[in-house]
């Protein structure tokens, strides 16, 4: 796992991730500057997945 996120859905921590949250989190790993891109290890940034953690499991 290279990060591990919760997303909050209409006021609740969602049950697994959202795809579409995944989707603008990826996203955002990509972009030099963002949050997400300074978290993650060098490793994670050069890898062509990025292995996100969450309550149900993980999404790549």
């Amino acid at each position: 796992i290279d990060m591990v996120g919760r997303i909050m859905s209409m006021g609740t921590l969602h049950k697994a991730y959202a795809a579409t949250g995944a989707i603008c989190t990826t996203g955002a790993a990509k972009i030099e500057g963002t949050v997400v891109h300074e978290l993650l290890g060098k490793g994670a940034l050069e890898a062509q997945e990025i292995r996100l953690g969450h309550p149900g499991g993980i999404i790549t």
